[in-house]
Parts: C-alpha cells; sequence; structure tokens
C-alpha cells in the first residue's frame, strides 16, 4: 500500500503509470516510471519477456463533444468579432459627435 507521503511525493515528480502485461506468466501490471524509462522485468515472475499496452483512448472520446467543425468554429468566432468591432466602431463614432 502506497503512504501518504509518497503520494505526495509521486504527484510532485508527476511520474507516469504505465501498463505491461507479462509473456510469461500472463499477468498484467502497473508500474510508476519515468517516460524515458522502460520496465526490464516482471513485478511478479522476474521474466523480462514484458511489453507495454497501448491504452485504448478510442473508447474514451465521446464524439458527441466533436459535434462542429472547427472551420464552423472559427467562422462563427470571426463573425463574432467582426459584429463585436462593429459595435465598438459606432460608439467611438457617437462619442465625437
Amino acid at each position: 500500500m502506497t503512504s501518504k507521503n509518497q503520494k505526495i511525493q509521486l504527484e510532485v515528480i508527476n511520474v507516469p503509470l504505465y501498463d505491461y502485461e507479462c509473456f510469461s506468466c500472463g499477468k498484467r501490471f502497473e508500474v510508476f516510471i519515468g517516460m524515458n524509462d522502460s520496465q526490464e522485468n516482471c513485478i511478479y515472475c522476474e521474466s523480462n519477456k514484458i511489453g507495454k499496452i497501448v491504452p485504448n483512448i478510442s473508447k474514451k472520446v465521446d464524439k458527441d463533444n466533436f459535434k462542429e467543425k472547427t472551420g464552423d468554429i472559427v467562422k462563427k468566432h470571426i463573425e463574432d468579432s467582426k459584429a463585436e468591432l462593429k459595435k465598438e466602431k459606432q460608439k467611438l463614432k457617437e462619442s465625437y459627435r
């Protein structure tokens, strides 16, 4: 079990958590290691026949959040900015009269 102190240290260091699978014993395990480091052996059987598991992020992406196209969002922003600029110009003209 990880102590509160160890958790705080891991958060401060910001060490990523990686999933591995051992091809010898078939077990999966998680390891906190640096991005440029690698796990050499299985934590259960010490075999060096392990592989990093790549997470399937496609299931985590909610496609409903991406209904608008980027171009449409940019176009709307430009139109809103032009309208706002037009209002500001009108206010300035009225203040100089």
